[in-house]
């Protein structure tokens, strides 16, 4: 997989989310969501793709694909032309997806303020996830895929990195982080048929996981969960963890193994501040 991995960077540069209980959540935030989606759909018919700042991306996309997908307006998309911007940023020797973004990751300069770009394992978890959604999984090789996924699983941590595992990577290239765990799993659990032949490797991502919550008593701020284990290295924007990102990669990779109930569920709501917020009500 390293070759093929490397073969592909040389030759080119939940829950109930449908939108009857989006309504029923909230009429204020249905008619919210709805006019960020008629600002998307604009955006679309000008540029052709669904932009993020900067250019657009596989990322973008997805969150597009999806956003439109859970409010029951996939379909008023150009889904054609989705797939095809998709389709153009995959390689069918490597069987892998690669984008600007990815490629920006590879050359990341340590030495440098970190700023985190979309790293290759999560582009092309993205492009997985936007083309299920699509129902155009066909057009890619899975088993590729599986085993590209699996290449990015670090056996002395546990956890995924963002591109095949190898001792020799420089930097922070090797940390594991929840935000490549989540898509990692996520991706996983939608293309292998079970997790029997990985049971092992499942119970230490739970562990693994686990680690992640801050179960200090001295402030409540430090009983979220932090994206990764290495404290010289803010692999998520900013200096202060933990964050609600990554609390949600954590909970939501759980909820896929059905392990939620293994965390600090009580520390975890004063996390939320779920204690105050009942305070004030009653």
């Amino acid at each position: 997989m390293q070759d093929i991995f490397s073969l592909n960077i040389d030759q080119s540069k939940g829950g109930d989310t449908s939108s009857e209980s989006l309504q029923f959540a909230s009429e204020t935030n249905f008619n919210n969501i709805n006019s960020i989606f008629s600002s998307k759909s604009n955006s679309y018919n000008t540029y052709g793709v669904y932009p993020q700042r900067y250019e657009p991306s596989l990322q973008a996309t997805f969150y597009g694909v999806a956003t439109l997908d859970n409010l029951g307006k996939l379909d008023q998309a150009e889904k054609r032309d989705i797939i095809d911007y998709i389709m153009e940023h995959y390689n069918e020797s490597s069987g892998l997806f690669m984008d600007k973004y990815a490629y920006k990751y590879l050359d990341t300069d340590f030495s440098q303020i970190y700023y985190p770009l979309s790293t290759v394992l999560e582009v092309n978890g993205y492009s997985i996830l936007a083309l299920e959604r699509l129902g155009t999984l066909n057009l890619v090789d899975v088993n590729k895929m599986i085993s590209f996924i699996w290449s990015c699983y670090n056996p002395l941590s546990s956890g995924f990195i963002g591109q095949p595992y190898s001792s020799a990577l420089r930097g922070y290239f090797n940390i594991s982080t929840i935000d490549n765990t989540y898509y990692a799993i996520k991706t996983l659990d939608l293309l292998m048929s079970d997790w029997n032949s990985y049971s092992q490797q499942r119970n230490n991502l739970v562990s693994y996981i686990n680690s992640l919550q801050i179960t200090d008593n001295y402030d409540w701020r430090y009983r979220g969960f932090i994206n990764d284990i290495d404290a010289n290295f803010n692999s998520l924007p900013g200096f202060t963890e933990p964050y609600l990102f990554s609390s949600y990669y954590s909970i939501k990779s759980l909820q896929i193994f059905g392990m939620v109930g293994s965390i600090n569920i009580n520390n975890f709501h004063l996390f939320l501040g779920i204690p105050e917020v009942l305070n004030h009500l009653f």
